[in-house]
């Protein structure tokens, strides 16, 4: 995969974009990995300048990993089209929710935490800002988990996808589980 990118002359990296790449998924996590570099700004004549760039990004994902994320997808999307209607609508182009910061951890009413292995799956419709418009959710264990989760993903924020370097509506996947 390539990422271009802007280095600014306080060596930040800004407008980062995939110009090509093996599959989606790497695509989010080879621009979030590249926005966290720094670098030795450039010189031109002595003056530090912006200094446009192309880099190859690398990653290695052991197969199993790749089908896991692969399984959920289509788990979703059969869901969502047994559940019919707007959630199988909003299922079109899925791609992966990246809450902004940590999303609270759900409680029951009376306080207490979910059990160990309770999970949650959701469709998000996000607006262009990464706002929740609307959750669907498709599967929870324990049933009253979900509707916990939902309230909590339509406070919160999402970051939202980019395109042709605009922020646009997405519909996307969030996956909220307790580890055993």
């Amino acid at each position: 995969m390539i990422v271009a990118f802007v280095v600014t002359s306080k060596g930040l990296v800004i407008e980062p974009e995939v110009v090509s790449s093996t599959h989606p998924l790497f695509s989010e996590r080879a621009i979030e990995a590249v926005s966290q570099w720094r670098f030795h700004p450039g010189r031109h004549e002595g003056q530090l300048v912006n200094t446009r760039l192309k880099v190859p990004v690398s990653f290695t994902v052991r197969e199993e990993e790749m089908k896991g994320v692969d399984a959920i997808m289509s788990f979703a999307i059969e869901r969502a089209a047994l559940l019919g209607g707007q959630v199988a609508a909003d299922a079109g182009e899925l791609q992966m929710a990246k809450p902004v910061g940590k999303l609270p951890v759900p409680k029951r009413p009376n306080g207490e935490s979910f059990p160990p292995g309770a999970k949650v799956l959701l469709i998000l419709v996000l607006d262009g800002a990464g706002r929740a418009e609307r959750a669907h959710i498709l599967d929870a264990q324990p049933e009253e988990l979900g509707p916990v989760v939902r309230e909590i993903a339509l406070r919160s924020l999402f970051e939202p996808r980019i395109l042709n370097g605009e922020a646009v509506p997405a519909n996307a996947l969030l996956i909220v589980g307790r580890r055993r």
